[in-house]
């Protein structure tokens, strides 16, 4: 069998010549979120879907049939201002949630409701943004806040927020 070195070539041409994705191209916005709020974000973590299956016995070997499809996680490592707005908008966002004597609010409520439409964008070569998925979510958890003098750098923080659906 004779190697075609042309077809090779042109191959490899193709894949040294493709757009990849850029892991820093992209850009959040969350609803009611502060003006300045696309400067603070340093990363973004989120999958795609989940879906949980059970075994079923059939004879001698087992079948994994789905089940129910998570909404999942996502996970935005945040920085925050000297004058920590960021931490203050998220601790504004968890009062509505929960309220001072222990009791949930409902998520939909139009008043009192806590979830929040989260847009996931690509920024283009072109400097355009194209919408990537939107998620409905809201914060379920705040990573440990490590202040440090021996250490330089900003003050960072993770942010895991729940899809609702």
């Amino acid at each position: 069998m004779a190697i075609d070195f042309t077809q090779q070539r042109l191959a490899v041409k193709r894949s040294v010549q493709q757009a990849f994705q850029q892991n820093w191209q992209f850009k959040i916005k969350i609803e009611d979120q502060p003006t300045d709020f696309a400067l603070f974000v340093k990363d973004v973590t989120y999958g795609l879907f989940t879906i949980n299956t059970n075994p079923i016995l059939t004879g001698a070997s087992f079948v994994n049939l789905p089940h129910q499809a998570e909404p999942g996680l996502l996970t935005v490592t945040l920085r925050d201002h000297q004058d920590r707005r960021i931490h203050r908008w998220l601790l504004d966002w968890m009062a509505r949630i929960q309220n001072p004597d222990g009791t949930l609010n409902p998520p939909l409520h139009p008043t009192l409701g806590y979830v929040r439409q989260l847009q996931l964008l690509q920024l283009t070569e072109q400097n355009n943004e194209q919408l990537i998925n939107t998620f409905l979510v809201y914060p379920s958890q705040a990573g440990e806040i490590t202040e440090s003098y021996t250490e330089p750098g900003f003050l960072e923080f993770s942010v895991t927020f729940t899809r609702f659906r």
